[in-house]
């Protein structure tokens, strides 16, 4: 059942012709994810991890990242500074998770409620490339 909507996505699209560019993004919210993680990794073409969801559970999402690098597949994290909703700066936390999510190989990072503020979107994208 974990990969049944992945395939069913992957039918779909092949029968609206050559759709080789459209990648299939798997997003892990629960403990059940993490339980199917490396089947739903060998059908989709990207990795999405759910930290709000998950409650950041680190042993888990260090494996699962180390798994999306072993077969060469991107890794998408979310939640990373969830404090510039409010604030210019990310906390001293925050900062440090994104660090060790780029020494971990993490492919991309969303960034959803905390651009959305018209005062620190931008700030937001050059925080997180200063980091």
């Amino acid at each position: 059942m974990a990969t049944f909507f992945i395939l069913q996505a992957r039918e779909f699209l092949s029968k609206l012709g050559d759709r080789k560019q459209t990648h299939i993004y798997a997003k892990i919210e629960n403990t059940e994810g993490l339980q199917h993680f490396d089947e739903i990794l060998r059908e989709a073409d990207s990795i999405i991890l759910a930290r709000g969801n998950l409650g950041i559970e680190l042993p888990s999402e260090k494996a699962a990242i180390y798994k999306c690098n072993m077969v060469g597949k991107p890794v998408v994290v979310t939640r990373v500074v969830d404090s510039m909703t409010d604030n210019l700066r990310p906390t001293r936390a925050e900062a440090t998770d994104v660090a060790k999510q780029c020494w971990m190989v993490t492919s991309f990072f969303v960034i959803f409620g905390e651009s959305s503020l018209i005062y620190f979107d931008n700030d937001c994208n050059t925080e997180l490339y200063k980091l």
